[in-house]
């Protein structure tokens, strides 16, 4: 079985380097980064995905936060070795509507030049025990990606709706509960859509796999090893 795992808005995958190691090797984790210079809405980042995938394995996508409809929209497609999804601290229609219609107004790519300040890191992204070894990670991370990209990609979020189509497909829903991003409604919403679907409450903030990620990692090896013993494979198996 392989872990697919999809980035969150950065798309980069390098936020994931303290969860990374904490995954068995059976698991053969795979991230997969979308282009930091092109303007790939929420069908080409699924195309794109696609044509990344290996059809001779079975596997299951990991998809934190932006990358939930990302995801949706890969299963849509019912690719024949997609084994189960697990959403973290993720949503299906924009997380904070208002907020972000209202961002739209303003020349985000230039905002987003601008670094936040520790303090709304700490409050809105990595909870107030946040080190500074994960806080310059994030930096160097944003920095890397185009600010114009970031800027279409919230602005995708803000125009985002539920989709109409329900999934039949196993599922685990990874609910932050200390989210200040995604209410938590939208765990709600993703187990109406995607079925069946287990829900999983961790205490921690919107970036949870990186604030919480022996939690996390725990969590992602009960899921696929619930998916493995649904299929019949011997776990710990490549």
């Amino acid at each position: 079985m392989v872990l697919i795992l999809l980035p969150g808005m950065d798309g980069t995958g390098r936020l994931f380097l303290r969860l990374l190691p904490l995954l068995p090797e059976w698991l053969a984790a795979r991230v997969i980064a979308y282009p930091n210079d092109r303007k790939l809405d929420i069908d080409a980042l699924a195309s794109y995905v696609c044509g990344q995938l290996d059809d001779n394995r079975d596997y299951v996508l990991l998809a934190e936060s932006f990358s939930g409809p990302v995801a949706f929209a890969v299963a849509q497609r019912a690719p024949r070795n997609l084994k189960k999804i697990i959403f973290v601290a993720s949503f299906l229609s924009s997380p904070r509507p208002w907020l972000l219609r209202l961002l739209s107004l303003f020349p985000l790519s230039r905002l987003l030049r601008i670094p936040l300040p520790r303090f709304l890191l700490q409050r809105f992204l990595f909870g107030k025990q946040v080190d500074n070894v994960l806080l310059d990670l994030f930096r160097q991370t944003m920095k890397q990606v185009s600010t114009h990209v970031l800027a279409f990609r919230l602005r995708q979020l803000a125009s985002l709706t539920l989709p109409d189509t329900v999934i039949n497909l196993p599922a685990t829903c990874i609910q932050a509960q200390q989210d200040k991003l995604v209410p938590a409604r939208h765990a709600a919403l993703i187990q109406s859509l995607v079925s069946p679907c287990e829900q999983v409450a961790i205490a921690g903030p919107h970036f949870l796999l990186q604030a919480r990620p022996a939690e996390c990692a725990a969590e992602i090896v009960k899921s696929v090893q619930q998916q493995m013993c649904r299929g019949g494979e011997v776990l710990g198996a490549r």
